[in-house]
């Protein structure tokens, strides 16, 4: 465990990658090219995007009817897998930019999710929120229908996570995960990227930076673009080392620094590695 890094996502991913790899990173293709236009496609969140000075429309499109997730249903709504994608659905999921007089671009978001050791990758979205007393309300009748009464969780809450001095970015949570841990990627357009992708670092633009809880993402959003996280502190399912990531705001992008530490009696030790990532 102490070797542990927070970028073994990409890893599985890029293992796992059989066939053309090009979209599996955060390269978005057009209608023409990606046949984006799906007969079943459901439409699960529209949003008006301003990019610079045009509107845009971004869509997050299933390819066809997503299946039920950790459903309320379930015995396992409020297990560590499905903390984040509770009461929710999956499938094969597509983040559609539409911008006028120009061909549709369609991302591909369903390779980013973890893995297993076999099949394809399936992206989880919560569809209802998690509200406080849910474990208490869980065994009474109706509480399937009373779940699915509430609002839809907006899944593209748009913020300016590269600080850049634009709102074009979301989170996406894609992994669940040791408990306490979920991985999540940044996921938009940027002025040194202004295509669909998933936020890389300058080091490494193609592959996806993936923290381990979306808290990690918005301590950097309220910084003043400088902030250090930690992703795995001292004791953490028995980690003997503790992991932190130093991440940068930069023009060129977001430059992210892995520091490992030894851990002593009480806190943290010295360090024994720091590598730009």
């Amino acid at each position: 465990m102490g070797t542990l890094r927070y970028r073994i996502l990409p890893v599985l991913l890029a293992s796992f990658c059989l066939g053309p790899c090009s979209t599996l990173y955060g390269e978005a293709r057009s209608a023409t090219q990606q046949d984006a236009r799906h007969s079943g496609a459901v439409v699960r969140e529209r949003q008006r995007v301003v990019v610079g000075s045009v509107v845009e429309e971004w869509r997050l499109e299933w390819q066809a009817p997503p299946e039920p997730a950790c459903e309320p249903s379930s015995d396992d709504w409020y297990t560590c897998p499905c903390v984040g994608f509770a009461f929710g659905e999956a499938g094969q999921l597509d983040l559609v930019r539409h911008v006028q007089g120009k061909p549709e671009e369609r991302l591909h978001l369903s390779p980013l999710f973890a893995l297993g050791f076999y099949g394809e990758a399936v992206a989880q979205l919560p569809k209802w929120p998690v509200l406080a007393g849910d474990m208490d309300r869980m065994d009474k009748p109706g509480f399937a229908d009373l779940v699915k009464s509430r609002p839809i969780v907006r899944i593209m809450e748009l913020a300016d996570y590269d600080h850049d001095g634009r709102p074009t970015e979301f989170l996406l949570q894609i992994g669940a995960g040791p408990c306490g841990h979920r991985q999540t990627v940044v996921v938009g357009v940027s002025r040194s990227n202004p295509k669909l992708h998933a936020f890389g670092t300058v080091a490494h633009p193609g592959t996806p930076l993936v923290l381990e809880s979306p808290d990690a993402w918005k301590q950097l959003l309220r910084s003043k673009g400088k902030t250090t996280v930690v992703s795995w502190p001292c004791g953490d399912h028995g980690s003997d080392e503790q992991n932190e990531i130093e991440l940068v705001a930069e023009a060129s992008g977001i430059r992210a620094f892995h520091a490992r530490y030894s851990c002593g009696d009480t806190a943290r030790g010295r360090l024994l590695e720091r590598t730009e990532q």
